[in-house]
């Protein structure tokens, strides 16, 4: 793959857009449902992030419509419709015309990414693809602890809005140009319905999503649980910075394991099976930390311990996809690893709503319930993990 401008523009990209997407999925509607529909916040809030992610979804789906003769034509009519509805989404009142921006927002953002992600990693070689990886991840981790925090702290600041949607124009404007420098016809990455997966393939799609569901569900309640659970006052500004401390802490541990990697010549390939239940693990202390006291110590340590196990996965989990796909000339790979979180978040919201619906006749706690949801979901990925163990066993980091 070239370097230079096409190299840091896309990845740029790939920065901007998981930047808007962790805002439009975690402090955004919070913040929005909390200043104008407080009273219908918990019902409201999983309608935004559903219609959000099934649009994820549609999205990816929707480049088997894309013809390479008009793709630069294309890229620059999503870049703005993506800042226009964008615009719509930060400066509305109205429900229901943010739920429509929204929409949009998703759809189109959606669109943009996944025709970017499947350009750079048909172009790069297989010896290479950590580079990349490692790079990719790295922004996006870096958009994951800016985001919430600037967000929180500067929505309401109308110079911040505007430094936002420059950059924003800029960057995909910037990219969109640098896509010339491709020869790649994208017949062959398609993610069509009727592709089938294989039984491994399978299994680790769900415990992904699984993964991405208790991320999902933290991130999307965070601002909730510190207002509801550990009764704050300013709980935008308590749930933005313990997510932003969760954000940190991926990004830190990222870093760190690379750093270890390469300074060490003599450590063995990482195993992914030993790693996974590690993750795990991590995870379910950080669930017990934040359900089992109620002081803003134990929301800041369980973000940093759940911020933690992200920061492994996720960067193992797209290093495999890729090498894997271009091993196995699937592509169309790339594009299901793409629209896990958007099928996390379509399962966990719809599980919110249930858990609603069993609140309504059965009374308990709604963040017993939340809660118990979350350790639901580990329990079902560490089954799913020793199923098809050998699968996990056959990959290395």
């Amino acid at each position: 793959m070239k370097k230079g401008p096409f190299f840091f523009s896309h990845n740029l990209s790939f920065f901007i857009i998981r930047f808007l997407w962790v805002g439009s999925t975690s402090i955004i509607p919070q913040a929005f449902l909390i200043y104008n529909n407080p009273e219908y916040k918990e019902v409201l809030l999983p309608l935004i992030l559903i219609t959000g992610a099934v649009m994820e979804v549609l999205g990816v789906l929707s480049i088997n419509f894309i013809r390479n003769k008009n793709i630069k034509l294309l890229t620059v009519s999503l870049s703005v419709i993506s800042i226009l509805s964008l615009c719509v989404i930060i400066y509305t009142k109205s429900f229901y015309i943010f739920l429509i921006a929204n929409i949009i927002f998703r759809y189109i953002s959606s669109v943009f990414y996944s025709i970017l992600d499947l350009y750079c990693t048909s172009s790069i070689k297989n010896n290479s693809s950590d580079n990349y990886c490692n790079l990719h991840i790295a922004m996006q981790m870096l958009a994951i602890v800016l985001s919430p925090l600037l967000f929180s702290e500067f929505l309401t600041y109308d110079s911040f809005i505007l430094s936002l949607l420059l950059s924003v124009s800029l960057v995909f404007l910037w990219s969109c140009f640098n896509i010339k420098e491709f020869n790649f016809s994208l017949e062959k990455s398609k993610p069509s319905l009727l592709q089938k997966l294989s039984k491994s393939e399978a299994v680790f799609f769900i415990f992904s999503i699984c993964n991405y569901m208790v991320m999902t569900l933290y991130a999307g309640m965070v601002i909730f649980v510190a207002k509801d659970y550990y009764a704050v006052s300013n709980a935008v500004k308590i749930g933005g910075l313990a997510f932003f401390s969760f954000s940190l802490s991926s990004l830190s541990c990222m870093l760190l394991i690379q750093f270890a990697l390469k300074m060490s010549n003599n450590i063995r390939s990482i195993s992914i099976l030993k790693s996974c239940f590690f993750v795990l693990g991590l995870t379910f202390l950080g669930i017990s930390v934040l359900s089992f006291g109620k002081e803003l110590v134990n929301l800041y340590i369980g973000s940093v311990l759940i911020g933690v196990s992200v920061g492994i996965y996720w960067p193992l989990s797209k290093k495999i996809m890729t090498k894997y796909a271009i091993k196995s000339s699937k592509l169309y790979i790339i594009s299901f690893y793409n629209i896990c979180p958007a099928i996390s978040i379509v399962l966990a919201y719809l599980m919110l709503l249930l858990l609603d619906l069993i609140i309504f006749y059965f009374s308990f706690s709604y963040y017993f319930g939340f809660f118990f949801l979350l350790y639901f979901l580990l329990a079902i990925a560490s089954i799913v993990l020793w199923y098809d163990k050998r699968f996990f066993e056959r990959q290395r980091g």
